[in-house]
Parts: C-alpha cells; structure tokens; sequence
C-alpha cells in the first residue's frame, strides 16, 4: 500500500474510532466518571510526547536545541457540542493527513519543529488545563486512582508503541 493510501486508512480509522469512542464512553459517562476518563487521557497524552512525539523530533532533529526552538466535558462543554466537536476534529485528522503529505517533501526541515511544538501543546494541555482539574478530588483514594488511570495510559501509549515498532 502506498504512504497516501496509509495516511487516507490511518485517519480514517482513527477518525472512526474517535467518533465511536465518544459515542460509546464519553456521551455515557457520568459526571463521577469524568475525573477517571480525564486521568486516562492525561496519561495518554504524556506517555504520546515522551514516548513518541519527542523522540522522533530529537532523532530528526538532532539536537534538543532545534526541537525547542477530547478534553471537552470537562472543559464546560455539553455532551452533544462535545460529540460534534469531536466529530469535526476527525474530519480535520483527514485533511491534516493529506496535507501534511503533499507539502511533507517541501517542509522536511520542518518536521522537528512541528513535532516539537505538538509535543508542547500536549504538555500544555495536560498538566496545565487537566491536571489542576484533578485537584478537586484530594482524597487518598482518588488520588491513587488518578495516578493508576494516569499510568494506565501511558502505559497505553508504550503498548501500541511496542507492537507498532517492536521497540519496548
């Protein structure tokens, strides 16, 4: 298969997954389910940078000086105007897709930057816009329940980067 069709499969798939998974989870949860679902994600986030974002920019970059150069219901937002931004941001995955593949050969030198700056708004989004929200909840329990879910998801990250790459 081609690197378009793959890139065209991936955003697809991903997409779909997307939308099924808020549809399925997050449109169901309860708002006792939200702290749990936002761990998670934290985690998720995290083990996407450290495990996979930085990385590839510092080895495409090489050197850190170069480099450095979903979660709406918790922000506020209703359940439904959730879904459809989420359904609207996995139709940009699609388009991001296919433009980051036509103009990939013309902005190569760029790929560090850009996966550094990605890598930074993930941080920013976990540990300065979810992880406050976290806060709410100090008991001993919650918060061994947060770093678990918190684990649970970059371990998450390092699974799928094991069977995607072979590379522990």
């Amino acid at each position: 298969m081609s690197t378009l069709a793959w890139i065209i499969a991936a955003s697809v798939a991903g997409a779909l997954l997307s939308v099924i998974s808020a549809a399925a989870v997050a449109l169901r949860a309860s708002a006792n389910q939200l702290p749990m679902l936002i761990s998670y994600a934290i985690g998720a986030l995290l083990g996407a940078v450290f495990l996979e974002i930085l990385p590839h920019a510092l080895e495409a970059a090489g050197s850190a000086h170069r480099v450095a150069a979903v979660i709406l219901l918790h922000s506020g937002y209703s359940k439904a105007r959730a879904f459809a931004f989420n359904l609207i941001s996995s139709g940009a995955t699609l388009v991001g897709g296919l433009l980051a593949y036509f103009a990939l050969r013309s902005m190569q030198d760029w790929v560090p930057t850009l996966l550094g700056l990605a890598a930074a708004s993930m941080l920013y989004v976990s540990v300065a816009d979810l992880i406050p929200g976290l806060h709410r909840r100090p008991e001993l329990r919650a918060t061994l329940e947060q770093v678990a879910l918190i684990s649970l998801g970059i371990g998450s990250i390092a699974l799928v980067r094991f069977f995607v790459s072979g590379v522990a």
